[in-house]
């Protein structure tokens, strides 16, 4: 390569057009390397803006975007260069391509909390319209922002919808040119979707992509682009495909495999990356029923970092393979790992229904605001028209009496009679404008209202529609266990409790949901009693303790000795936040010990509730992070969920705060800190 190099640099030297330029330029281009490739890139555009070619100057302005993709203040002075060529659809597909690449690094970077404000935004612009004027770009350009966005915080059925949609208008674009939009979207559509395990769609996503990649290796071949490689890309569709077996055809497994190995021949970075990433082999393996060759692969590979993603899916291959050849010990060590996955997988699939249900929900609160605000302007219209009426009467009866004062000898019974007549009608034809706009404006407070109400009885009916088949499931995966021998009941009465215990997951997130939205529109009302702390304490950890894992011991440390104390509070809501942190540190600790314990201040008149735990910890900053809803600092681990919200929630309604104890480093500890006067608190509603 270093030799082809040196001839295109000689030869370059002998050329006298830019034309002839560009093209050994362009050569150089597809030979260097990554580091030297977008130096090389701006001399090609120097070049090609000293001839006026525009089309070659927006090619290296894509290509060069392709390498600075983690630079934002480089993308932005690509931007502002293609955005001072002339007019022309390469250009506009140009900018779209270099905007939704920016895009995406501003919002990766963005809070969890800015980027659910921002796809409320785009949403409501999107169900709204866009501009008559707008062209096909600037359409694309919109849709693309809200899926950029969406994709980050969830890939559930909001975010498939709209990624559909997006695919539909791309549909729409001439495809003989470089298409790097379409090309862009195809890759990430085949990436969720395979990543989803949907088969049919995520194939689909990828032979469009290999289509693409054929026709641009045609059309660079036909102007003289001997070395334009598109093998990487090539060979990550061929391994995506292979992961999609189960969609593909035997002869299609075999053709894909065949390129695989075709290109790693011939390609040294790909051929190092078959080999330490062995994805493709494992997957033609799995596909072809070569369990005893695929297991050794798949032990092997399930702990690369780079397979990290892959975990669940490898887990289910080596599930699957084990049992084939007999080995027990690592098929039950395969189902365990794999039902951890899961349940992570199931939880992230959770949380992401929830935040786009909130989505959802927000919107429709922007809408009814809307229709609030119409109906008022209505109301303020309409008082004012009274009122003009009122004036327009007045000065109607003024000057009635004017002209009945000036011609009073000649016209006073006549005239009198006419204009009486004409008021008369006239205020009968306003009273029935002023009825029907009456009416106009109660059936809009009417809707109003029905919408209100619509969106709580929604909240509601979706905790008993969800809590029924929930308890069902669960009760009749019991009677399944109880109705087989004794000798079945292992393996099913595992399954079963995994049911139960996903389903728990569940039904704790729908009644936190309740919660919140009881709490948020002030329908929770507190019941003050005199407690005892120490029976409260005790009564919690009685409860949690059967949730903890082996290994693991949960105490309440006063239990034995610890002067008990009264304290005249709520005690269904302080039992609510203690339990939620107990359930909070059986999560995340793995071993050791979890402690309840409490403390009398009586010089600064408080009570502090702790909860100490073994496990992970905090991260340092996100200690008031973590109190908001569905808080995940992790995709790989579970996120908080709403409990540590809804503590907050109850803590700032009885008087008190919650928080993290910095100070502690073994592990978590949270703190509950209540005043000893009750009446502190507030009236008893959120």
């Amino acid at each position: 390569m270093q030799e082809t190099r040196d001839s295109l640099f000689r030869t370059l030297a002998h050329k006298t057009t830019p034309k002839d330029s560009i093209a050994t330029l362009y050569d150089l281009y597809d030979l260097s390397e990554r580091g030297m490739r977008a130096e090389t890139g701006m001399i090609i555009y120097d070049v090609a803006s000293r001839s006026g070619d525009t089309a070659v100057q927006l090619d290296i302005l894509r290509n060069n975007t392709n390498l600075y993709l983690g630079s934002d203040s480089i993308m932005e002075h690509y931007q502002n260069l293609a955005e001072s060529l002339p007019d022309s659809d390469d250009k506009e597909e140009t900018l779209t391509f270099i905007l939704v690449n920016r895009l995406s690094y501003k919002y990766r970077r963005a809070g969890e909390s800015e980027r659910q404000e921002i796809m409320k935004k785009l949403i409501k612009q999107y169900d709204r319209g866009g501009d008559d004027n707008d062209n096909i770009h600037a359409g694309i350009r919109r849709l693309y922002e809200l899926c950029v966005c969406l994709s980050i915080s969830s890939q559930g059925d909001l975010y498939s919808k709209y990624m559909k949609k997006l695919g539909e208008l791309i549909d729409t674009l001439p495809k003989d040119r470089s298409n790097a939009v379409r090309n862009m979207y195809l890759t990430q559509r085949a990436i969720i979707e395979s990543y989803k395990q949907n088969y049919p769609e995520a194939v689909a996503a990828d032979k469009e992509l290999l289509k693409e990649i054929w026709r641009l290796k045609k059309m660079y071949r036909e102007k003289g682009r001997n070395y334009r490689n598109y093998d990487v890309n090539e060979y990550l569709c061929f391994t995506r495909l292979l992961g999609n077996f189960p969609e593909l055809k035997p002869e299609e497994v075999e053709r894909y495999y065949k390129s695989v190995n075709s290109i790693a021949s011939r390609n040294e970075d790909v051929a190092r990356d078959l080999e330490s990433n062995k994805r493709a082999t494992i997957y033609y393996l799995m596909a072809n029923r070569r369990y005893a060759e695929a297991l050794p692969l798949l032990k092997e590979q399930v702990l690369n970092d780079k397979n990290r993603q892959y975990r669940r899916q490898f887990f289910r291959f080596m599930t699957e393979a084990a049992e084939a050849v007999g080995d027990k010990e690592t098929q039950l060590y395969a189902v365990k790992s794999y039902n951890i996955e899961l349940e992570a997988f199931l939880q992230n699939e959770a949380i992401d229904r929830y935040n786009e249900l909130q989505i959802l929900y927000d919107v429709s609160d922007l809408k009814a605001e809307k229709a609030r605000l119409q109906i008022e302007k209505q109301t303020a219209e309409t008082s004012w028209h009274h009122k003009a009426l009122i004036l327009s009467a007045i000065a109607l009866v003024l000057l009635i009496s004017l002209i009945i004062v000036l011609a009073i000898m000649y016209t006073r019974t006549r005239r009198l009679a006419v204009s009486l007549e004409q008021s008369k009608v006239s205020l009968q034809n306003e009273k029935k404008n002023l009825l029907e706009m009456q009416e106009e404006l109660v059936q809009a407070r009417d809707q109003a209202e029905q919408a209100s109400m619509t969106q709580t009885q929604f909240i509601q009916n979706m905790r008993h529609e969800i809590l029924t088949p929930l308890n069902a499931i669960t009760g009749f995966s019991q009677l399944i266990v109880d109705s087989v021998p004794d000798n079945m009941k292992g393996g099913i009465d595992r399954y079963s409790q995994i049911i139960s215990e996903n389903s728990e997951l569940l039904r704790t997130l729908v009644n936190d949901v309740l919660d919140i939205s009881m709490m948020e529109c002030g329908e929770i009302r507190l019941s003050r009693q005199p407690v005892s702390l120490r029976k409260l304490c005790t009564l919690c950890v009685t409860n949690m303790s059967r949730k903890t894992r082996e290994g693991v011991e949960m105490e309440f440390a006063g239990a034995a000795d610890k002067a008990d104390f009264t304290l005249f509070i709520d005690p269904v809501r302080v039992e609510q936040v203690l339990n939620n942190f107990l359930s909070n540190a059986v999560k995340y600790t793995d071993s050791g010990k979890i402690t309840l314990d409490y403390e009398v201040d009586e010089k600064r008149n408080e009570v502090v509730f702790s909860v100490t735990d073994t496990g992970i910890g905090v991260p340092d900053g996100k200690e008031e992070v973590i109190f908001e809803r569905f808080v995940k600092l992790s995709r790989y681990q579970t996120g908080t969920g709403l409990g540590l919200h809804i503590c907050r929630f109850i803590a700032e309604m009885l008087g008190g705060r919650v928080m993290v104890d910095t100070s502690y480093s073994d592990g978590a500890r949270f703190l509950f800190i209540l005043p000893i006067d009750g009446n502190q608190g507030t009236d008893g509603t959120l």
